[in-house]
């Protein structure tokens, strides 16, 4: 299953679920339902992630565009998009 799928498939939280779709138009995502095939000595991927840091107060999301050499295991992040929303809070 798409990463971004199931997560919005998975998450009851509205706020969530807004902070995943803006990530995912900021990174031009595009379903991904198998492993990237490698060209060459070369794999490319892409990787998501997301949080919420203490309960509600922030939310981060990112997408890494990576690359392996496979002769090397040299890891080369080529683009990292993140989505961040946090609470400010008036004391």
């Amino acid at each position: 299953m798409d990463p971004l799928e199931f997560r919005l498939k998975n998450l009851k939280d509205p706020r969530g679920a807004e902070l995943l779709q803006a990530l995912a138009e900021l990174a031009n995502w595009k379903p991904q339902t198998s492993r990237p095939t490698p060209a060459g000595d070369v794999a490319r991927g892409r990787g998501l992630a997301f949080v919420k840091y203490e309960l509600v107060r922030t939310y981060v999301g990112a997408v890494a565009d990576v690359e392996v050499n496979l002769k090397t295991g040299k890891v080369t992040v080529t683009k990292f998009h993140v989505a961040h929303d946090c609470l400010r809070f008036h004391l």
